[in-house]
């Protein structure tokens, strides 16, 4: 496998909190950013676009009235998708 093909399969996503997440994240899915809320309660976002972008969705959030309190690019290492990777894996062989 090609180092190049192997970063296509990282999970990237962008992690976002605000004082309301359940109408920021209507307001981003709205926009055209497929977001959903994560296990913490933080909206999470795997768009390209917002990922290498973050820039637009603060200023998109700040001007609809839900300014971010936090706005962090999580990139995925090798060594949790691995981890990831053998846990499915031993998942499903159970």
């Amino acid at each position: 496998m090609e180092s190049s093909h192997l970063n296509d399969l990282l999970y990237d996503r962008l992690i976002i909190d605000t004082y309301n997440n359940s109408l920021a994240k209507e307001k981003l899915v709205a926009e055209g950013y497929p977001s959903q809320l994560n296990d913490d309660g933080f909206i999470e976002t795997h768009s390209k676009e917002a990922i290498q972008n973050p820039g637009i969705i603060s200023r998109l959030l700040v001007y609809n009235g839900f300014p971010p309190t936090r706005l962090l690019v999580k990139k995925e290492d090798l060594e949790s998708y691995f981890l990831k990777l053998i846990k499915t894996k031993g998942d499903t062989l159970q």
